[in-house]
């Protein structure tokens, strides 16, 4: 029940994810079919650790807002919940982004590697998704 309930509030992001795996696997974008792979990949790497560590920080202030108005809205658990979310999809963007940079090289064209891209831009539009409706909530709320 209560993961029905998680999965219900999360759809969303889940959407987006499916969306953005199945349209790079229908489209095939493999390392040889990007523009400039070793920068595109890096870029994903350091947005997805900064990300990491907004959102890490973000954590230790949310104990202070459950106190305020997330408290009188009784959504300071699901608050925190999609923090922890958003932070784990950077998380594993940038882990999914090292090993794809670090084992696939520029010209692979091999089904893994298209798998390994689009998981990768999967979690990373996820996790943007989750974002921009973490950042609804703290100023559409206050």
């Amino acid at each position: 029940m209560m993961i029905k309930a998680r999965i219900r509030r999360n759809k969303f992001s889940i959407l987006i994810f499916v969306v953005t795996f199945c349209a790079i696997l229908i489209l095939k974008v493999s390392p040889s079919k990007m523009p400039n792979y070793q920068d595109s990949i890096s870029n994903v790497v350091s947005f997805s650790s900064l990300a990491t560590a907004i959102f890490m920080a973000a954590l230790a202030f949310v104990p202070k807002l459950s106190a305020g108005w997330l408290r009188k809205l009784g959504t300071d658990r699901k608050f925190l919940e999609r923090i922890i979310i958003a932070t784990f999809l950077y998380f594993i963007t940038s882990v999914l982004a090292i090993i794809i940079i670090s084992v696939f090289p520029d010209m692979a064209k091999s089904y893994i590697s298209i798998m390994s891209v689009a998981l990768m831009f999967g979690c990373l539009s996820a996790a943007i998704s989750e974002s921009i409706y973490i950042f609804k909530i703290i100023f559409v709320t206050n």
